[in-house]
């Protein structure tokens, strides 16, 4: 079961750790504006009633989980959507991986060769790989996702800080 929360001001991964921090439940998996649960076999309706009862606790009070930067994160990540358009492959990947490459501020990554990929799960899709060329719309995703602080994989710098490119 996937929940939205886009609408709290909350991102999902704020409600993921608020759920399972103050109310027990552990969801399957987050990203900035869903949650997801799995129900199964093993979960009986009391364990439904009380994912219920959680969440319109939290929604009931959702000013006061929110922080201050979430209405910022929110509003860039609804202008530059879910995942920007594919980089254009400026040499290959092995070439890229293995090239001298050097971290750079993620504010100065426009123009520049990426040398490692990063991929934030969910959705595990690759936001940029190694021998692609950093767009506009890749490095506005990257600092939604930097500020949101969302979990990616694959980067040197996992607070996306810098980016190690050619």
């Amino acid at each position: 079961m996937t929940v939205t929360v886009r609408e709290l001001g909350l991102t999902g991964q704020q409600m993921e750790q608020i759920l399972r921090y103050r109310y027990r439940i552990q969801p399957e998996m987050s990203d900035l504006f869903n949650v997801l649960f799995i129900i199964g076999p093993g979960n009986g309706p009391e364990d439904v009633e009380r994912l219920v009862a959680a969440l319109a606790d939290v929604s009931r009070r959702a000013a006061a989980f929110r922080r201050p930067e979430n209405a910022a994160v929110l509003a860039a990540a609804e202008r530059h959507g879910a995942l920007p358009p594919p980089p254009e492959l400026a040499c290959l990947p092995r070439e890229a991986f293995t090239a001298p490459a050097r971290p750079v501020p993620l504010a100065q990554v426009v123009g520049r060769v990426c040398a490692e990929i990063v991929t934030c799960y969910p959705p595990g899709i690759p936001i940029i790989c190694p021998g692609e060329r950093a767009t506009p719309e890749v490095a506005a995703h990257l600092d939604v996702v930097r500020r949101a602080g969302l979990r990616v994989s694959g980067p040197a710098d996992p607070s996306l800080e810098t980016l190690r490119v050619l």
